[in-house]
């Protein structure tokens, strides 16, 4: 619609000032005489646009002509495109066309200096397209059939109620109301199977406040203290995991962390996951349990290996 492209060649020669009925006419696929007439409505409606001839010229706009948009502080500025860069990942196109809208309206001409990429590496296709529906039925309000693995492996199908969208510690979550259990659960993104978006509504006003999102989809087990220590190579992915201020460094290079953590099925595999690397200090128990699992892994293999 002219009307949409009218605003546009605003803000592009917000942003550039300068560019050529040629480049115009190429990005909106309309003939050069048509940019021209646009640029003629626009001079006619009080925005500074001229024309120049020969080699240098092209559609110029004055240099000193601002939009009024003295409502937004530069921060406030600055913090709307970040956003809309974040969501980018999602909406590339319509939100991609935004985001030069708005860079030229506010002045900013460097808003490519952030990405952010919600998938996982190898599984970028999927992991949008999942953010997107399930962005989608929190907005629209649309119940969602999710097939779920939890961290205990168990593969259950939901009907879900989705309400909001949470990054935490390092991955993405959707907190659900779940109708045949009467609650509310958190589901990790990355372990959804397969997701349908259903044509059932909710009413967001009938449910409960959600409570504060958990760090997995079950409830934590029992906690336990646990003091490690770690090579200095691999000393970074303490940093993945805790706190700075458990962390610290011993003489030799190595790293000391303590925390309490829920002793469960993900802790064993967190610390077998570093290999030789990691020693448990504390407690026994779980020094105990942590040789009894290597000791299952040692045996798989030597009975492939004999075979």
């Amino acid at each position: 619609m002219q009307i949409n492209r009218l605003f546009e060649i605003v803000y592009i020669m917000l942003d550039r000032r300068h560019i050529t009925a040629k480049e115009l006419a190429r990005q909106f696929g309309v003939s050069i005489r048509t940019i021209y007439r646009d640029i003629d409505i626009l001079s006619s409606a009080g925005i500074p646009l001229y024309t120049v001839q020969g080699t240098g010229g092209g559609i110029y706009m004055d240099e000193h002509f601002k939009f009024r948009n003295s409502l937004l502080t530069d921060e406030e500025r600055n913090q709307i495109l970040i956003a809309l860069q974040s969501i980018m990942t999602t909406e590339e196109l319509e939100t991609s066309r935004l985001l030069s809208k708005l860079s030229g309206l506010f002045q900013i001409r460097h808003t490519d200096w952030i990405e952010i990429d919600f998938s996982r590496w190898g599984s970028r296709r999927r992991d949008k397209e999942y953010f997107r529906l399930l962005k989608n039925a929190v907005f629209g309000c649309r119940a969602v059939k999710l097939n779920y693995i939890s961290s205990y492996g168990s593969i259950t199908d939901r009907y879900v109620f989705p309400v909001k969208l949470v990054y935490k510690s390092r991955a993405w979550y959707i907190q659900a109301y779940d109708k045949d259990r009467e609650a509310y659960r958190t589901f990790r993104i990355s372990r959804i199977l397969d997701l349908e978006t259903t044509s059932d509504s909710f009413e967001r006003k009938g449910l409960p406040e959600p409570p504060e999102i958990e760090q997995s989809d079950s409830s934590p087990g029992t906690l336990v203290h646990v003091k490690l220590r770690c090579s200095p190579h691999l000393g970074y992915r303490l940093y993945d995991e805790f706190d700075p201020a458990a962390i610290s460094q011993d003489k030799d290079g190595s790293f000391l962390a303590a925390a309490s953590l829920p002793e469960d099925p993900w802790l064993y595999g967190y610390l077998l996951s570093f290999g030789s690397g990691l020693e448990v200090l504390e407690p026994l128990s779980v020094k105990e349990m942590l040789l009894k699992e290597a000791g299952k892994i040692q045996s798989s293999y030597d009975k492939k290996v004999k075979k």
